[in-house]
């Protein structure tokens, strides 16, 4: 609402030209700093929100370029339109700026209402609903939609001829039995132990992801077989001399089993990979589990 009443009654109409009076009941009273200035880029006024947002003085900033003080680029020439709008940083707070012709003129350079408002929270959560969007709940994990949307970026970039690929399907061994014996509680656990194990082990450009129950995957971009069936050997040997216990103190060992394929430029897609990826996994788990097979 403030918004509205800046741009609509009161920067349009003068409200800033009137008795100093009425500007300070109206504009000093705002919590978004509001700064104008004029054709050339002049700071012709300000309130004391701006001032404080700024860390500049009214007295000392007035008739001064904007820019000294502001730190947005190509201003004014950026504030072209109506309502212009941009977001921009100082130091770790985040803020809108919305921008107002203070003349109903619509040709030729005139005096700008510029109106910035914090939007640091509303920042913060909203990167924060982007992350639990991609974010496994339970681990931490990136969840199967992200992977599987990694997975497709990086099938095109090798299609498109670059280096291999490779990914690492885990299914925990007997996890069933887990969760019968101990409880889902305890069985939570097991998987929250897992995924840091794979935050571990995992490199910088790997991808990990919890896709299902108690599966995990890692997508490894320029890795061929040999590097990837190293990486999957450490991953299970990891997991395997982890040290569980459940409530009574009682020690829960559990193991994994690895499937591994790797796709080159000419394999056909997302689907071919998974699949031999899985059918490697059921091979390690028919030899008898705890292993890592390749497809």
């Amino acid at each position: 609402m403030t918004a509205l009443l800046l741009n609509d009654s009161v920067l349009r109409f003068g409200l800033l030209e009137v008795t100093p009076a009425i500007r300070n009941r109206v504009v000093e009273q705002l919590i978004d700093g509001v700064v104008v200035i004029q054709a050339d880029g002049r700071i012709i006024d300000l309130n004391s929100a701006a001032a404080a947002t700024f860390g500049i003085s009214i007295e000392s900033s007035l008739n001064q370029p904007a820019t000294n003080f502001i730190p947005m680029p190509r201003l004014p020439g950026m504030l072209i339109g109506l309502f212009s709008k941009a977001e921009f940083n100082v130091g770790d707070r985040s803020f809108h700026v919305l921008a107002t012709p203070l003349s109903n003129e619509t040709e030729g350079p005139q005096e700008m209402a510029l109106v910035f408002r914090d939007i640091t929270e509303l920042t913060k959560i909203k990167q924060e609903m982007e992350r639990l969007a991609h974010t496994d709940f339970l681990t931490g994990l990136a969840n199967r939609r992200e992977f599987m949307r990694r997975l497709t970026e990086e099938t095109e970039r090798v299609q498109r001829g670059g280096r291999p690929m490779s990914v690492l399907l885990l299914d925990m061994d007997s996890f069933k039995r887990v969760n019968d014996m101990h409880g889902h509680d305890v069985g939570d656990i097991v998987l929250r132990v897992i995924a840091s194990v794979t935050q571990e082990i995992k490199r910088i450009s790997d991808v990990a992801a919890r896709i299902g129950g108690e599966e995990f995957a890692m997508l490894l971009p320029d890795t061929d077989r040999d590097g990837a069936m190293k990486l999957a050997q450490r991953w299970r040997s990891t997991i395997n001399e982890q040290k569980i216990t459940d409530a009574r103190g009682g020690e829960i060992q559990v193991t994994a089993s690895i499937g591994i394929a790797t796709m080159s430029h000419s394999d056909r897609g997302i689907e071919q990979i998974l699949t031999h990826a899985d059918r490697a996994l059921y091979r390690a788990k028919d030899a008898g589990k705890n292993r890592v097979c390749t497809d």
